[in-house]
């Protein structure tokens, strides 16, 4: 019985030992792993901190991808993704900085930087004439992050200039009032309070327009906004209206109604489409500074011609 027992404590001890060992190896590769971790974080930022040594905009770019080829999942990582997507975007370079905003949404969706995201990705994808994902980015801040963003006022202005250039002005209209109704971020009121007046303009309200340039100029002073409404006021750049007989989808009809028209010695002339606007091509004759001239004028086009038209600003 004295016999068994020894062996059974000798296995016992033997098991111990082995115990022992597994947990010291185990703890030695814990802490070679977290050195290895901590190594890789500090590679990470001082990568990071480094490219910001550069002077040249694209080798900043390229350290801060290798920041984050290195470890993707540290902060440093994170912080330089989001910073690629934004140099990019600065450089007008819009196609890459989508690619990258769409890189960082993928990768780093709980983060600090959500919302700059999402407005920076929302102006490139407007730049590259992608409306729809650049309304789906700004509603993302307007209606889930909503109003405790810092971008939240921004979102909602560039979501009424993209209707402006849509020419869609009622619902332009909508998000500037919202914005001016709602704003935190006092720097873009001069910017909303002169877009409203410009509405206002399209859609023939005088005295609304000049209530909204007259805040700018008794509220804003020294904005930028303020010299353009005085420019305006002393007949630098002048509003004026046009009137126009045609919209096609093909320029070479756009073209053909305008060269009927300068034959007969009417200031014809063709706008193209905007980037972000529908794909037709207008024909508008002349620029009068009267809107009743205007109107004059497309009586004559309408009774002379056998044209229909509008008169725009």
């Amino acid at each position: 019985y004295s016999g068994g027992i020894k062996k059974m404590n000798k296995v016992l001890v033997i098991f111990i030992i082995i115990f022992s060992t597994s947990l010291a190896h185990a703890g030695a590769l814990r802490d070679k792993y977290r050195r290895s971790v901590s190594s890789q974080s500090d590679s990470t930022k001082t990568l990071y901190k480094k490219a910001y040594e550069n002077t040249d905009i694209y080798s900043i770019i390229d350290d801060l991808k290798k920041s984050v080829s290195l470890n993707p999942k540290d902060k440093y990582s994170e912080k330089a993704q989001f910073e690629i997507g934004k140099h990019y975007y600065l450089l007008g370079d819009y196609n890459k900085a989508v690619k990258e905003f769409e890189i960082f949404l993928k990768n780093y969706y709980e983060t600090e930087y959500l919302d700059e995201v999402y407005y920076y990705l929302g102006l490139a994808y407007l730049a590259v004439s992608d409306k729809e994902n650049a309304i789906l980015c700004f509603d993302k801040i307007i209606y889930e992050i909503g109003s405790s963003s810092n971008f939240y006022d921004w979102a909602i202005m560039a979501k009424g200039d993209l209707y402006y250039k849509l020419e869609i002005y009622n619902e332009a209209e909508k998000y500037y009032l919202k914005a001016l109704a709602n704003i935190k971020d006092g720097s873009i009121a001069s910017s909303l309070n002169y877009k409203m007046g410009l509405i206002s303009q399209k859609q023939g309200k005088w005295e609304d327009a000049d209530k909204y340039f007259k805040t700018v100029l008794k509220e804003y002073p020294l904005s930028n906004e303020s010299l353009l409404v005085d420019n305006a006021l002393n007949g630098i750049n002048v509003f004026s209206f046009s009137v126009q007989v045609g919209s096609f989808f093909a320029k070479e009809n756009a073209c053909k109604l305008r060269d009927k028209l300068l034959n007969k010695n009417y200031e014809a002339f063709v706008v193209a489409p905007d980037m972000i606007k529908d794909k037709y091509y207008r024909v508008r004759v002349g620029h009068f500074n009267d809107r009743q001239r205007a109107v004059e004028v497309l009586s004559i086009l309408e009774s002379k011609e056998n044209v229909k038209g509008d008169i725009v600003p």
